[in-house]
């Protein structure tokens, strides 16, 4: 994914960009970038870098959300009028998008307050009605409860999960592989095997952009999960799809059976 012309246009529209601070932002892909948002212990001190994430986050979830329309929706969400207030169509639309939005908290966390076009919103809940901020709440308690691996945070089942699941599946196939040479001949123990599946994803970025967005949940899950679970990615027992449901089924609080089902529909 290659980053939009607009974006460098509209950063130095704002702020003073310079070249090195430049070259360093394009030196990562816009999905490497992502990751880094996603798991930020605190803000960029540059208020250019700052400003870039949030020109970052806010063109990912609009993008996202466009996605989910229809047609006709999507020429409707680039036109608006004027007055949005006098189209029910257009409020429909903007009501649609605000709790997209609000659901995106759970996965970003407060890196998504680096948008200006993410406070706009924000501050027109405030404005109209304190049910959104409470939900935001929610959102932002749960992705700082994941963030910290906690074992009793809950993710819903949704479409996103099946993309992740087959995503994760591909990266955890190599990372597997690469466990097994790796304890070919060294001492296996799931603290180990843990540690070292952890140091994999955390060294490799660009090589498991899903599994590393996901680091701390990933080392969560192999320190509580069965011993024969674990113990089997080294020796070639344990498969990367039954893997993925096992975790997203400790996640979810459902069942094996049932994670695996969901995550199995078509899709759309």
């Amino acid at each position: 994914m290659d980053y939009p012309r607009q974006l460098f246009d509209v950063l130095n529209h704002r702020l003073t960009l310079s070249n090195s601070l430049k070259d360093r932002l394009i030196s990562l892909s816009p999905g490497d970038h992502l990751v880094q948002a996603q798991t930020m212990t605190a803000p960029p001190r540059s208020a250019a870098e700052r400003e870039f994430y949030g020109q970052l986050l806010w063109r990912n979830v609009r993008g996202r959300f466009e996605q989910t329309l229809s047609a006709s929706d999507l020429r409707l969400w680039r036109s608006p009028p004027a007055d949005v207030g006098s189209s029910p169509a257009h409020l429909r639309l903007l009501k649609s998008f605000d709790d997209f939005l609000l659901a995106q908290f759970s996965h970003w966390g407060p890196a998504l307050f680096m948008s200006h076009g993410v406070l706009q919103r924000v501050f027109e809940w405030r404005r109209r009605d304190p049910h959104p901020m409470k939900l935001l709440t929610a959102e932002l308690e749960l992705n700082s409860r994941v963030f910290c691996g906690e074992a009793s945070a809950r993710f819903p089942i949704t479409e996103d999960l099946g993309a992740f699941k087959r995503a994760a599946v591909k990266e955890l196939k190599i990372v597997f592989s690469k466990s097994r040479t790796e304890f070919s001949s060294r001492n296996r123990t799931p603290a180990l095997i843990a540690d070292s599946v952890g140091h994999m994803v955390k060294q490799q970025p660009r090589v498991f952009p899903t599994l590393y967005r996901s680091l701390p949940q990933l080392k969560s899950f192999l320190l509580v999960a069965e011993e024969h679970l674990v113990l089997g990615i080294v020796a070639g027992r344990t498969r990367a799809a039954s893997f993925v449901d096992t975790w997203v089924a400790s996640a979810t609080g459902y069942s094996v059976q049932r994670a695996r089902q969901a995550m199995s529909r078509p899709r759309s």
